[in-house]
């Protein structure tokens, strides 16, 4: 549940912002009084420019830019456009992500390959553009599952992998990028 205060003038960076949880966040934030930039890939079948629309009938701006998380060109044009466009950058959140069944016997190489890429690899990639531009006091938001951390999934190995290693990946992150906190390794904190 996203609180109606708080969010004015904010800017989230919302990568699978062209539809599903990625749009619904971006239409959330501007209820709330925050403007969206949303990545989106290109050959996704749904039309960036209906989440643009419901932004903007939400009562916020919102830029789309084409762009895949595999690419970390593509992650830095995204978070730069928050900048270029808004002047800031506030919340980042990854939300771009595929779900494809394959049983371990049939998986293909490329198939976990491919669920690495995006559903972990790519929420690093967009976590890095964004935090070096970040405004202090930012937030970092990752979809998860609960096949990352309390079950099991049948013929959804890859999946289930990439989610528990994005849950190792934003619970490092909330120690490492923690305001004030020293950005060092638990051993050398003591």
């Amino acid at each position: 549940m996203i609180r109606d205060d708080g969010l004015e003038g904010k800017v989230a960076v919302i990568s699978g912002g062209g539809s599903g949880i990625g749009r619904a966040l971006a239409v959330a934030y501007a209820r709330a009084g925050a403007h969206s930039v949303i990545g989106y890939l290109p050959s996704d079948p749904h039309d960036a420019t209906d989440t643009v629309r419901a932004v903007e009938a939400a009562g916020g701006r919102c830029t789309a830019v084409p762009m895949d998380v595999r690419s970390f060109e593509d992650t830095e044009k995204l978070a730069q456009t928050a900048l270029d466009e808004f002047g800031r950058l506030d919340i980042s959140v990854a939300a771009a992500g595929i779900l494809r069944r394959a049983a371990l016997a049939d998986m293909t190489d490329q198939a976990w390959d491919d669920m690495m890429a995006v559903d972990l690899s790519g929420v690093m990639r967009v976590f890095r553009s964004c935090s070096t531009r970040m405004a202090h006091g930012g937030a970092m938001v990752a979809t998860s599952s609960i096949a990352g951390g309390v079950y099991g999934w049948e013929e959804h190995s890859h999946y289930a992998a990439a989610k528990s290693g994005l849950i190792g990946l934003c619970r490092s992150l909330a120690v490492e990028l923690a305001p004030g906190g020293s950005g060092s390794t638990p051993s050398s904190r003591g």
